[in-house]
């Protein structure tokens, strides 16, 4: 996370997010929208619930390729 720029209000994509951790540790920069999607249908259940259960409002999952 330190090499990550600062700067508020930040669009970030997370592609091939897997479980969802890198989801929650980017999140937690409150002014950040965070787009994350995997093609893993296991994976984007798993980030879900890391979604659900730490209250997260401001990343939005994606079940799909990064070509797509």
């Amino acid at each position: 996370m330190r090499w990550l720029p600062k700067n508020p209000n930040l669009h970030v994509l997370n592609a091939g997010c897997g479980s969802g951790e890198m989801n929650i540790l980017l999140s937690q920069n409150s002014t950040w929208q965070v787009d994350a999607l995997d093609v893993d249908v296991e994976a984007i259940k798993l980030s879900q619930k890391l979604k659900i259960e730490n209250n997260i409002k401001n990343f939005n999952l994606y079940h799909t390729t990064i070509e797509d």
